[in-house]
Parts: structure tokens; C-alpha cells; sequence
């Protein structure tokens, strides 16, 4: 009897440890295939977000394994600014926080500065963006509006602090429409991160070989040194490639 017969003899003898054995291969492919795909277009959304708001480059703690651990002090944003061909410079926070009674367990909360421009692209549905002065405001994109049972002017809990929905935004955007926002000096405070940011968003200023400008100061961004002459320990990429690169996504 040959070895491979023996084989087929005892698939065909034990057809339901066979078929049992043959569903569990198929839902396992099925089951990767279908991660791969939603790690795709998450992958589109991060990359959409930035690239709606002209974000060239995308600055970073050197040498971190997960972006999202990045750590730097909110007062490179001004050297950054100082560069030449940088038109501006976005600080962000990022945190990752659950919601158990609701059963889920990994919402971006971000951290944009309430002065700046990331906000220019959200399109509200109803309420408006953060101002000066309001008591840790939250915007919530729909999807996560829905999923929370949250209207305007109710209060969501964050990592035991209360916020305020002062906006719900709406978008095609996977990625916007499942997280919240707030205000950075307010993450800062409940992350206990005060004047730390997880990375900086850098427009770049319209030019003929913008490309090769966005290149070269990405690399002059890397070489910044400290007043004692050492590198201060930056990594500039352009979105595309931090996206692309990035552990989480």
C-alpha cells in the first residue's frame, strides 16, 4: 500500500473529523484574509486624514518601535517653524482608550491644538469645533456618537475625566468617523504628558520641486542637534511613508 493511499483512506474513513478539519482551515484563511482588509483600509483612512489637510511630513521620536509611544516636547514646534519652506507646524497627542459598557476596547482619543488647523476639515453634523475657553470639549465622529448613544451637550467619560460633546462630525473616513477629539492641553493634563506631544504635522509650502524640498527637509529635521551639539533625536517622514510604516496600523 502506498503511503499517500493510506492517507486518503483515513480522510475518507473519519468524514467528520475531515470536514471539521477543512471548515476550520477555510475560516482561518477567511479570517486572515478579512484582517488584512480591514488593516488596508485603515491604513487608507490614517493616510486620507492626512493628506486632507496637506500634511507633507510626519515628525516622530527616532528609534520608538510604535509611533503612537512617541514622546516629544511641544517647544520643537517652534524651531520646526523656523526652517525654511515650512508654511506650518501641527502638534498632536494621541491615546488609546476603552469604553467596556459599550464593548469597545481600542478608540483614538486625539489631542489637536484648539487654535490650529486640524479641525478645518471636520464636517460637523451638528454642534461646532472646541473654542478657547470651554471645559474640556470633545468632538465625536458619528460612528462613535452612535456607538456611545451621545448628543450634543452630554457628557462623555474618558479615563475617569467627564467631557463635553460640543460637536459630532461626519466623514468617509473610516478612521475619523471612529474616533474623538480634544483638546491638547486637555489630553496633556489626563495623560499627565504636560508640554509633550506624540508627533508634529509639517506643511511644507507650495513650490515647483516641492518633492525634493520635502526630502531635504526631512533630512535637515533629523540632523537638528541640541545646544551640545547632539542630535536631538527626531525622525521626519513623509505621510505616505509613516503610514506605511507604522507598527500599529
Amino acid at each position: 500500500m502506498w503511503f499517500v493511499t493510506m492517507i486518503f483512506r483515513n480522510l475518507w474513513h473519519r468524514k467528520v473529523r475531515t470536514g471539521l478539519t477543512c471548515l476550520g482551515m477555510a475560516v482561518a484563511v477567511c479570517a486572515v484574509v478579512t484582517m488584512i482588509g480591514v488593516a488596508d483600509v485603515f491604513e487608507q483612512a490614517v493616510e486620507k486624514l492626512l493628506e486632507t489637510r496637506g500634511v507633507d511630513l510626519v515628525v516622530t521620536r527616532a528609534g520608538v518601535a510604535q509611533r503612537i509611544a512617541s514622546s516629544l516636547n511641544i517647544r520643537l514646534r517652534d524651531r520646526f517653524l523656523k526652517l525654511p519652506g515650512v508654511k506650518s507646524v501641527e502638534p498632536m497627542l494621541v491615546d488609546v482608550v476603552s469604553f467596556p459598557d459599550k464593548n469597545l476596547i481600542a478608540v483614538y482619543v486625539m489631542g489637536w491644538d484648539v487654535h490650529g488647523h486640524m479641525y478645518d476639515e471636520l464636517h460637523f453634523k451638528s454642534g461646532r469645533r472646541p473654542q478657547p475657553g470651554d471645559t474640556r470639549p470633545v468632538v465625536l465622529g458619528t460612528v462613535l456618537a452612535d456607538t456611545l448613544g451621545k448628543t450634543l451637550g452630554e457628557q462623555v467619560e474618558i479615563e475617569g475625566q467627564a467631557f463635553t460633546v460640543v460637536g459630532i462630525h461626519q466623514s468617509f473616513n473610516l478612521f475619523e468617523n471612529s474616533m474623538a477629539v480634544v483638546e491638547l492641553g486637555d489630553l496633556q493634563a489626563l495623560m499627565d504628558r504636560q508640554n509633550q506631544v506624540t508627533a508634529f504635522f509639517i506643511v511644507v509650502e507650495e513650490s515647483s520641486n516641492k518633492k525634493s524640498r520635502i526630502d531635504a527637509l526631512a533630512k535637515e529635521i533629523d540632523a537638528l542637534k541640541d545646544e551640545n551639539g547632539r542630535k536631538i533625536g527626531v525622525s521626519a517622514l513623509p505621510s505616505q511613508d509613516h503610514v506605511k510604516s507604522s507598527l500599529e496600523l
